[in-house]
């Protein structure tokens, strides 16, 4: 139990002290605890040593009232995130995902996140809300137990069943969609390269490229990224920002991303994430460009089940391909005006949350929350045919106002379960 000052100092020691703690020692709890008084600069010498007795008393009795909204109290615990309520899964993916539960292992966080992310490249750049959250294009890492978090079954339920059919019906051959998917890289310059194909002399560069991007192993890519000389990570981070990349090779001419769109589905263990991820990668930005999400088998089948019935989803495919097409038309896309409302009060809230806890890892680990509020909030909307019943001809020409509040809403959750993820694990 560290007693820290009811101030943004004595908040800011305590909570790097306790993110230390769980380096060293990875499997005792740790509490970060402030008077419930909330005065300014009170500590445990201003109380009583009836009322610490009975604090800690409290604390280590009733671990989970430190997360109470009544006090500046935070906790650093080992609790497992809470499953998310049925509310989060909006739309028809919501729909196919319930679908999917039922012969699959995986959990519904996992297949339902997977599906995000892979229709989100799909979806292609909005240029009306670049400058406010940038394309609705995600950078997932699915974090659990080797085997028991069921991540590779996720894949191939997610990718099998749905994706590589919708994109047939979007009308991709094999070739497309084997160029369209990378399962590995392992430097910046191996990553620019695939947004920079051979051209001949003088032909202009290609740009908008999209590459998903799936890492079963990446602890392995985390450890080649450190090191020296390594840039894969400024890259990354370059790409999240849609930023044209450039990279000096000891060619004659450098390699070019112009307008990249990339997307990210990568797996990893909470030990592997604990070890790999620290101070440096949250304060500097790489960290906070990734979606953590923390996922776990949900059941174990009976093995007749576990083949899934040909053409249960015919119907579903057929309109997740027809919405992503009209996605593709309408990219003009902007909040409605409760969207935008509630995405703002989202946002005042975050910063409101980030200035009472201090610079601490967990601020700086999911300080680009809200980017991943609107980009998800924005694929949910794209994938509900109600944005579409009443598309008109000024529609297409000044854009399209179809992120509501229930959006909004919906993908706050996913992205406070993340943030959950990263508490659980550091």
């Amino acid at each position: 139990i560290l007693w820290a000052d009811c101030d943004s100092a004595g908040r800011t020691c305590m909570n790097n002290l306790a993110f230390r703690i769980s380096k060293l020692l990875p499997n005792v709890k740790r509490y970060v605890f402030e008077n419930p008084d909330g005065i300014s600069k009170s500590d445990a010498a201003n109380l009583t040593r009836e009322q610490i007795a009975h604090h800690i008393t409290e604390l280590v009795n009733n671990p989970e009232i430190a997360l109470d909204n009544k006090s500046t109290r935070v906790v650093f615990g080992d609790k497992f995130p809470a499953p998310l309520d049925d509310s989060a899964y909006l739309g028809i993916l919501g729909e196919v995902v319930n679908i999917l539960d039922h012969a699959t292992e995986s959990d519904k966080q996992s297949n339902y996140l997977t599906l995000l992310t892979f229709i989100g490249l799909l979806i292609g750049p909005n240029t009306a809300i670049e400058a406010a959250i940038g394309h609705p294009e995600l950078m997932t890492l699915l974090v659990g137990n080797t085997s028991t978090a069921r991540k590779g079954t996720s894949w191939r339920a997610s990718y099998n069943q749905v994706l590589k059919p919708v994109m047939k019906e979007l009308g991709y051959d094999d070739e497309e969609i084997a160029a369209f998917m990378i399962s590995g890289v392992s430097s910046g310059e191996g990553l620019v390269s695939l947004f920079d194909p051979p051209v001949s002399t003088g032909a202009p560069k290609a740009a908008n490229i999209q590459k998903f991007v799936k890492l079963s192993e990446f602890a392995m890519f985390l450890d080649t990224s450190k090191r020296q000389g390594n840039n894969v990570s400024i890259i990354l981070r370059d790409f999240y920002d849609n930023e044209d990349v450039e990279v000096p090779t000891a060619r004659v001419r450098a390699l070019k991303a112009i307008s990249p769109h990339l997307a990210l589905l990568a797996h990893i263990t909470p030990d592997e994430f604990a070890d790999k991820f620290d101070q440096r990668e949250a304060t500097y930005g790489v960290l906070n460009r990734f979606f953590p999400m923390a996922v776990k088998g949900s059941k174990i089948l009976p093995i007749e089940r576990s083949t899934f019935p040909a053409g249960v989803l015919t119907g579903e495919i057929v309109e997740i391909a027809r919405l992503i097409e009209q996605a593709q038309r309408h990219r003009d896309v902007r909040f409605t005006d409760d969207g935008a409302a509630r995405y703002n009060e989202i946002r005042r809230q975050e910063l409101d949350w980030a200035e009472k806890q201090g610079e601490v890892f967990i601020v700086k680990a999911t300080s680009r929350l809200t980017d991943y509020v609107g980009k998800i909030a924005h694929i949910m909307a794209a994938m509900d045919f109600r944005s579409y019943s009443d598309l008109t001809r000024e529609d297409s020409r000044t854009g399209r106002s179809i992120i509501t509040a229930e959006h909004v809403e919906a993908a706050y959750k996913w992205c406070l379960r993340s943030r959950e993820t990263v508490r659980w694990i550091f």
